[in-house]
């Protein structure tokens, strides 16, 4: 197995040949922020845009461990090459998935992403980006159902927070994106991605802003590390951004 400790560099300006090629090889893409941002086009300006979305963020009540640290919201659009970045109606958002051992099946009524974070322009460029990304991997133009979820984990206390309670999983989509937006006083939060037969693949912690990891869901399984508090007397939280794309047509 594959061990990093920093997302490894793609020395280009521009969407790296390497990452469309590791993505189809292993199923799974690393790329850290230097390369991210100059990729999506994205300034120091536009990721200071998204941070204060992640301050109103309601507690989410889903964690199988009954724990009260992660927060949540979440939205739906279509991305296509055509039509750009739309926003769809709101629904309730259907956990479906498979962890290590047993089916998983969920209706969950998260509360939506607030409108002008949705309509945000540099999470337009996160999505584009990504969804060019996917249509290149698998060939053609195509229009992706997108699920996006912000996430923070916040430790109040001592004790552990998990970005993945469920455990090692698969979420039935076609590609799962996760971009770390910040963290602070934490540490942990170590991603492992395994292949179908849980075979460990890489190890891999986001920890600068625009640190992504990028996954087939078709082909690997994933969890996230617990984080944990460093400092006693100060704030400890880790902000991340998932994106999960499905194939429409």
């Amino acid at each position: 197995m594959e061990k990093i400790t920093h997302i490894k560099t793609y020395k280009t300006a521009h969407l790296s040949a390497d990452a469309i090629a590791q993505l189809g090889k292993d199923g799974f893409a690393l790329l850290d922020a230097q390369d991210v941002t100059r990729w999506m086009s994205l300034s120091l300006d536009d990721i200071e845009s998204l941070k204060p979305y992640w301050n109103d963020l309601p507690h989410d009540a889903s964690p199988m461990d009954g724990g009260r640290y992660r927060y949540r919201r979440y939205a739906r659009l279509e991305a296509s090459e055509i039509d750009g970045v739309q926003p769809l109606s709101h629904t309730p958002f259907v956990r479906s998935g498979f962890n290590a051992f047993e089916p998983l099946e969920l209706a969950l009524d998260i509360q939506p992403v607030a409108e002008d974070c949705v309509a945000n322009p540099a999470l337009h460029k996160i999505v584009d980006s990504l969804r060019c990304l996917f249509d290149l991997s698998v060939g053609g133009r195509h229009r992706w159902l997108v699920q996006l979820h912000p996430y923070r984990i916040q430790l109040d206390s001592d004790t552990f927070g998990f970005p993945t309670p469920e455990g090692l999983h698969m979420d039935c989509v076609d590609f799962v994106a996760t971009m770390l937006l910040h963290r602070e006083n934490v540490q942990g939060g170590t991603t492992l991605i395994t292949d179908t037969m849980r075979k460990p693949l890489v190890e891999a912690t986001l920890t600068d802003p625009m640190d992504l990891i990028v996954r087939d869901d078709n082909r690997t399984l994933f969890v996230v590390s617990a984080v944990k508090r460093m400092c006693p007397n100060s704030p400890a939280f880790r902000d991340a951004l998932t994106l999960s794309f499905t194939r429409s047509e």
